[in-house]
């Protein structure tokens, strides 16, 4: 006897059977209990031929058994490697601090010796100097800004001179000089803004001046821009009312906004390469006074 739609083929054909004829019918019990724990230990056991089945009930046990430790198994290797992981970002944070203002201990290399550069860490070995220091009447004189600053035993590299709220050295009027290192890419907004810089040097490794980087800065005459620049936002050198001398190494003139030079002598002397005049005249304006760097106007 038996019933339909839980026997064997075999049976239901009247064959012999054995033992494979109740692990068939276990299968079947299996599959409609837990279809998905023990989903593949059922269809072994309703497999056609009886040969292809377990053997035994005992195998059947085995299988049961090791499909449950490995349930059991997964979850727990899950857990361990939320945890390896978490502990991972831990470490990461830790010696890789991110966008928070961390003050630098390590600035020997700084110029004068007791002054003090304030950084944001935005990625690995990079770094935007934010702030000169406690006020602005702290830098009198040139200054010279290391390549490098190390926090926490970790060297990271001056890439930008781009405040938070306010710009780097907006407002320090006893700065006259600065040494940008040619590690820095940008200039950012109001960086050395109405400061008491009287000549500057844009290094050939800063492709971006930012808005209003210099205006206002009163007493600045002489400005050489690095070749690499290309781009110089509004109002850059807006009311910089004393400048005479602007050099440029770069062939092709930097884009600039029509306020960029706003309020600024524009009697000035711009100093360009050979043969290329013409090309800032046209991009820049015809206010300013275009002459190579061979000129004899210039000797």
């Amino acid at each position: 006897a038996y019933s339909q739609g839980y026997a064997s083929p075999e049976q239901i054909a009247g064959k012999g059977i054995d033992c494979r004829a109740d692990i068939y019918s276990f299968g079947v019990l299996l599959h409609q209990i837990f279809p998905h724990r023990y989903g593949r230990i059922a269809q072994r056991c309703l497999r056609r031929l009886p040969i292809d089945r377990y053997s035994s009930a005992a195998e059947v046990r085995t299988a049961i058994n090791r499909n449950d430790r490995l349930l059991w198994l997964l979850p727990t290797l899950a857990v361990l490697l939320l945890l390896v992981a978490g502990l991972a970002i831990g470490i990461a944070k830790y010696a890789q601090p991110k966008g928070n203002y961390n003050y630098i201990s390590d600035f020997t290399d700084v110029t004068p010796s007791d002054h003090t550069l304030y950084y944001c860490i935005y990625d690995l070995n990079k770094v935007r100097t934010v702030k000169g220091c406690d006020g602005a009447d702290c830098v009198s004189g040139k200054l010279v800004i290391p390549e490098r600053a190390v926090f926490e035993g970790i060297p990271y590299t001056v890439t930008e001179i781009s405040g938070a709220y306010y710009g780097t050295f907006q407002g320090y009027l006893g700065l006259t000089d600065v040494e940008i290192p040619s590690t820095v890419t940008v200039i950012g907004m109001n960086a050395f803004c109405c400061s008491g810089l009287t000549t500057v040097t844009i290094p050939n490794s800063v492709t971006t001046i930012g808005p209003y980087a210099f205006n206002v800065c009163k007493d600045l005459r002489t400005v050489t821009i690095g070749e690499s620049v290309e781009k110089i936002g509004r109002k850059a050198f807006w009311r910089c009312t004393a400048i005479d001398t602007i050099r440029c190494l770069g062939a092709t003139p930097p884009t600039i906004k029509d306020d960029t030079f706003l309020d600024a002598n524009t009697s000035a002397t711009v100093v360009v390469p050979e043969g290329s005049e013409e090309a800032y005249r046209q991009a820049w304006g015809d206010t300013f006074n275009y002459v190579n760097a061979d000129s004899p106007v210039l000797q």
